[in-house]
């Protein structure tokens, strides 16, 4: 599937300075918090994902056991939603273009919490969508961090529904963090604490597991990131003075040259004289010996005049 730069990071940037501008009057402090993450999210690494968000779709299982590190210092994900996607019209707006930023939690920020003793990351999201307060791009007033070890703490809540493949739910650990304290006050006020705190958590969810979807991705050996498109500054500075929006270099993932018949047997053992009946094999990340994890791709493999295995498969592309 071919990903394209849609540059939702600069509309975000614009459509959040926007809110701030409005939001001023009787929201200063939200307003400065939000304003704070637009600047950061110019200087932020921008990486496209699939419709969906999704790319190994295996309910995470590539990161156990793997601290939780993002590719760059500060990054943005971004990616369209289709018509297709689940959506639970009682507790959300219908958003086709999201925006997460993420970075790395500072060192003097949890220095008295022992779950974030090794750091971790925090991930904001803004989305545009359609509301009666008009069409653009809104922050999400709820945001998340994760401990390094994402997986592992007792002393963090664990939301089982915030993870949704096609395998299941995937629970991990985090703690919320407002970037709007008083629009999460305001939603607490409306809904009671416990509904309130759940509106707030389920607007930031999709955009979570993304993150860490990209973190799996990127952990395996195989996988890299390019440009989707290299930017002519000169050309930008100029869309600027036209009051046009810049135009963001954007990354996307690539898998690298397909692993060998030789690294493969290494770690798949020994199939048996006649060869396995063709069948689909799925995509999944295999753990060669050395220690390295290589993403596999989905394929046809076996020997037709075996046999066929059918199989039917949930692909994420």
């Amino acid at each position: 599937m071919s990903i394209s730069a849609k540059n939702y990071a600069a509309q975000a940037q614009a459509g959040l300075r926007e809110w701030a501008k409005r939001a001023n009057e009787s929201h200063a402090k939200d307003a400065k918090a939000v304003m704070d993450v637009s600047e950061q999210i110019g200087i932020a690494v921008h990486f496209a994902l699939p419709d969906n968000g999704r790319i190994l779709g295996d309910g995470l299982k590539g990161l156990k056991g793997l601290d939780l590190r993002l590719p760059y210092p500060s990054i943005t994900v971004e990616y369209y939603v289709n018509e297709k996607a689940s959506f639970n019209s009682e507790m959300q707006l219908r958003s086709p273009k999201r925006l997460a930023f993420a970075f790395d939690i500072p060192k003097e920020m949890f220095d008295d919490d022992l779950d974030f003793c090794d750091g971790g990351i925090i991930i904001f999201a803004a989305n545009y969508i359609s509301s009666e307060y008009g069409d653009g791009w809104f922050p999400v007033p709820m945001g998340v961090a994760i401990p390094r070890r994402w997986d592992g703490f007792e002393g963090l809540k664990m939301f089982p529904g915030i993870s949704q493949s096609e395998e299941g739910k995937k629970a991990f650990a985090f703690t919320p963090i407002p970037l709007c304290h008083q629009v999460t006050d305001d939603i607490i006020k409306k809904h009671g604490a416990e509904k309130g705190a759940l509106y707030a958590i389920k607007d930031v969810q999709d955009e979570a597991i993304a993150v860490l979807e990209l973190c799996e991705a990127i952990s395996c050996s195989n996988v890299d990131s390019e440009v989707v498109e290299t930017i002519d500054q000169r050309k930008n500075e100029r869309r600027i003075r036209q009051g046009k929006l810049p135009l963001y270099e954007t990354r996307r993932l690539v898998i690298k040259a397909p692993l060998t018949r030789s690294a493969g047997n290494s770690a798949g053992g020994v199939s048996d004289r006649q060869g396995p009946r063709e069948h689909l094999r799925r995509g999944h990340i295999r753990r060669l010996q050395d220690g390295r994890r290589v993403w596999v791709q989905s394929c046809v493999v076996g020997n037709r005049e075996n046999g066929v295995i059918n199989k039917s498969y949930g692909v994420t592309t």
